[in-house]
């Protein structure tokens, strides 16, 4: 699409620069990074890592819940040919497109890249066409009747990882900082992708034809930037913090056990016999101890030969409690993954769910466009490929109704009491059923009895 825009923009002005228009390429280079800083690569495993943590994964998995809530395909045709008949070819072109929507399961895969997207900078979907030696592609009939990838697959971001020896070469390729199996060729100006497939196995090239690649084109790197990596250290501590803390319950809950085995002997000085009558007393109070150490706990019971055994309970000291320290990690995970306004204004605008709407829509439209826009591209080419030129596919939203409705109602009733708005506008806002005619009638009675028409 990016393609067909420059070479119809190099047709009009190179008339006026009197030069062949397929001469018009340009001579800077997208990502000419080498430095110290671009070679201190991220590790995609610790990012991995966060990505799985329980508090990053909840929250993710509620954001794009909202992101992607109410999703629907709109087709926009151009102005100058609005009529009924070009209305409904469009209702039939967005059927179709949904359609193939579903056979894809795109609303599975935008989930499915867009923790990707975020964690490693990078979304990866293949699509089922028909690459070409040099780099292009073509549709194929779709079984639809369409000309439409046939498949459209998700590809684990992380598995691209790993570089490949044949993009080894800095002064040829630019690696991503990230997914090192991302790489940018400097003499083709496109990208290559190799994927590790398995363990102890080299990387393989996909066709870079067939990649659907999700990421923020803001970014400095030819595999995106991760918007995870701030938290990263954060993250690592919690787990840390959370095994400190169990290990704190665990050791002031049960405490610390040791039992001190006697030698019983009678008034001559000879040992006991046992309390079974078989074996050796003092190796089989031994062993009893061993068994009752092992198995001490809340949860067991244990039973010691009387004078045989001494329980001993050392002091515990004063371990301190961890667990403040854990909400804290916690709460800077929040503040890192939704705004930090969001967090903080929380008990400044308690009272007002549209404010902080507002400020969580932020988040969720910024990803929603990064994800949207890939896969918009992707049916405004198949709708090219049928014949629709100068057609458009785009995904709309609808966002949650999460305003408060009680602060709503008053300011709508006091807005009424004052004469500012009239009853009937007055129900409607506050969403109530209308009033029957002899409700109506009721209400012009007090009216007319009560100045403040209530």
């Amino acid at each position: 699409m990016f393609e067909n825009l420059r070479q119809s923009l190099a047709a009009k002005i190179a008339p006026e620069l009197k030069i062949n228009a397929a001469n018009i390429d340009p001579s800077g280079m997208p990502y000419p990074y080498s430095s110290e800083i671009y070679d201190s690569r991220l590790d995609a495993t610790k990012l991995l890592q966060v990505l799985e943590a329980g508090s990053v994964d909840r929250i993710l998995m509620q954001i794009f819940m909202l992101a992607l809530n109410g999703r629907d395909i709109k087709i926009i045709t151009p102005e100058d040919q609005e009529s009924d008949k070009l209305s409904d070819k469009s209702n039939e072109v967005r059927k179709q497109l949904w359609q193939l929507d579903k056979a894809y399961g795109t609303e599975t895969l935008m989930a499915q890249t867009g923790p990707d997207c975020m964690g490693f900078g990078s979304g990866l979907v293949e699509m089922g066409v028909q690459d070409k030696p040099d780099g292009t592609y073509k549709f194929p009939k779709h079984e639809m009747g369409w000309n439409a990838p046939q498949w459209l697959q998700y590809i684990d971001a992380y598995s691209l990882a790993e570089q490949a020896s044949a993009t080894s070469n800095t002064s040829a390729f630019v690696p991503g900082r990230i997914l090192q199996g991302i790489a940018y060729d400097i003499e083709k100006k496109q990208m290559q992708y190799w994927q590790t497939q398995g363990e102890g196995k080299n990387p393989i090239q996909l066709p870079t034809a067939r990649i659907l690649h999700i990421r923020d084109k803001k970014s400095r790197y030819p595999d995106g930037k991760s918007y995870l990596a701030g938290i990263a250290p954060t993250v690592l501590q919690l787990e840390f913090v959370r095994k400190a803390f169990m290990q704190n319950v665990n050791y002031k809950g049960v405490g610390r056990c040791v039992v001190k085995v006697n030698e019983v002997r009678d008034a001559q000085g000879k040992l006991l016999e046992t309390p079974t009558g078989t074996g050796k007393r003092w190796e089989k109070a031994y062993a009893a101890a061993v068994d009752f150490v092992k198995n001490y706990g809340n949860n067991n019971v244990g039973v010691l030969w009387g004078q045989d055994h001494e329980v001993i309970f050392p002091n515990l000291g004063n371990v301190g409690d961890v667990v403040p320290v854990d909400l804290y990690l916690k709460e800077e995970i929040l503040k890192h993954l939704i705004p930090r306004d969001f967090v903080d204004e929380q008990v400044k605008l308690s009272s007002s769910g549209s404010s902080l709407l507002e400020l969580l829509m932020m988040v969720i439209r910024g990803w929603r466009r990064i994800i949207s826009e890939p896969f918009e591209a992707l049916y405004t080419e198949i709708l090219e490929a049928n014949g629709f030129t100068d057609w458009a596919c785009e995904f709309t939203y609808v966002d949650p109704a999460m305003e408060n409705k009680l602060e709503k109602q008053k300011m709508i009733i006091q807005a009424f009491s004052s004469g500012m708005l009239p009853l009937g506008r007055a129900i409607s806002e506050c969403g109530w059923q209308p009033l029957t005619e002899e409700e109506q009638d009721e209400m012009k009675e007090k009216a007319a009895n009560n100045p403040m028409g209530i």
